[in-house]
């Protein structure tokens, strides 16, 4: 009976994080962090096993959807949807193939990065012991110089970015019994707060996005009988379940990878070629949605933002890397796998719904979502007996997000939570051996 209850509960918790992520994937410009931010204070309270299962089913189920509003809409709600905005001149009247394609690669290439991950396995979890501070330093740093190499502003930018993002983290951080950057100052002892940081320099400027878009939809109901191009579909799974491994990069190059790379087998701008070309894009897409909660799950580096809120909710119930138990793994594998296949049917019927509604409503949805989204804020300062410190990061990073909105604000998010633990490997360190 209580296995029963439990199969109910993982099902209840993977389908509401599925029909969530699925909406929101096909509102250009959303994303997971927004959902995070909105549902704060409901997850907040939910155990470990539920939120890394809700989080898997939303990323997973939101993914699926990201092509379909380039596909439809003709804009790009995020980076992983650029490859569907290039080829979408090249369908003409067969958006309707392009979206099943796409959803049928996608749900094979999350059976694929499953196998990825299953054969590295034994070699993975080999590098979370030998996580010695000294090795965790050096790790840390490494981490660091790729936000700035990699990162998607210029050198100088994610440099500043780096290095406002360090200072941010490590305000009110307890230093050997002092607290740091505070000047004296009660209101900053407690530190910048993640929530308001995030919602401000990510979430409120996405939301402006998608309240500013003009949308150019394209429903067609021509269908074709081309195969799925099962090459590409292996490529592009391939590419983004290894890329997806890589610490800061994570799954947001992963389709235009895929992508450029099947332009060499597939050259012309026929339907045929763009639809195999989109179809290795999205498989990339997918599998690398996946192994992206690798660096998060056995090192505790969270490298999207939205994985970012996750650690935080993670950390409030206590949960590290080296916690991480076979169970856990079993739950997040049935929940990716679940949601990519409740994606794969609902995705087609979906879009048809929501195309004219989406167009009938967007100021509405925005003002709704940035109500949520402070209204989430709030509630949070007020658990933390802060509610005037919160609104005013809240404030402050709105600002600093709506001005700088064409930069990428990952490098700073990224050291504002690796700071605080590489002092602390630092500090440990100096007290063993000087």
């Amino acid at each position: 009976m209580i296995n029963l209850f439990c199969m109910i509960e993982v099902l209840l918790i993977v389908l509401l994080g599925s029909i969530i992520g699925l909406v929101v994937g096909l509102l250009p410009g959303m994303g997971t962090s927004f959902i995070l931010v909105a549902a704060y204070p409901i997850l907040i309270g939910w155990p470990v096993e539920w939120l890394l299962m809700f989080y898997t089913s939303v990323t997973t189920s939101s993914q699926f959807a990201g092509s379909v509003s380039a596909l439809v809409f003709g804009v790009i709600g995020e980076i992983t949807g650029q490859p569907a905005m290039q080829e979408r001149p090249y369908l003409h009247n067969h958006i309707n193939t392009a979206i099943d394609h796409t959803a049928q690669a996608s749900l094979i290439a999350v059976f694929i990065s499953f196998v990825v991950v299953a054969l590295l396995w034994n070699i993975l979890p080999q590098f979370v012991y030998v996580l010695r501070n000294e090795v965790k330093v050096v790790v840390l740093i490494v981490f660091v110089l790729l936000c700035i190499v990699w990162g998607g502003n210029r050198l100088y930018a994610n440099t500043i970015m780096i290095t406002s993002g360090a200072t941010i983290g490590l305000v009110g951080y307890d230093y050997a019994g002092m607290s740091l950057l505070t000047f004296d100052q009660a209101w900053l002892y407690s530190g910048i707060p993640l929530l308001p940081l995030l919602t401000g320099l990510v979430v409120v400027p996405a939301v402006v996005k998608f309240a500013t878009l003009k949308f150019q939809p394209d429903i067609t109901t021509q269908s074709s009988h081309w195969p799925l191009a099962a090459g590409s579909v292996m490529r592009g799974s391939m590419i983004g379940s290894l890329v997806g491994l890589v610490p800061v990069i994570g799954n947001a190059i992963t389709s235009q990878m895929a992508w450029r790379a099947e332009k060499h087998y597939y050259t012309n701008n026929s339907v045929r070629h763009s639809l195999n070309r989109l179809t290795s894009a999205e498989s990339a897409n997918n599998s690398g949605n996946v192994t992206v909660l690798l660096p998060l799950l056995m090192f505790g580096l969270p490298i999207v933002s939205s994985e970012m809120i996750l650690y935080n909710m993670l950390s409030s119930q206590g949960w590290t890397h080296s916690t991480l138990t076979i169970g856990t793994v079993t739950l997040i594998a049935a929940a990716a796998v679940i949601a990519a296949a409740l994606s794969w049917y609902l995705c087609g019927p979906a879009i048809k719904h929501l195309v004219k509604w989406t167009q009938s409503y967007i100021r509405q949805i925005s003002l709704a979502a940035i109500a949520i989204a402070a209204g989430s804020v709030l509630y949070s300062g007020y658990q933390s007996y802060n509610v005037l410190w919160y609104l005013t990061v809240l404030a402050t990073s709105c600002l600093i997000g709506l001005f700088f909105r064409k930069l990428d604000m990952s490098p700073l998010l990224v050291a504002y939570l690796v700071a605080p633990q590489l002092l602390a490997s630092v500090n440990i360190i100096s007290q063993l051996y000087f």
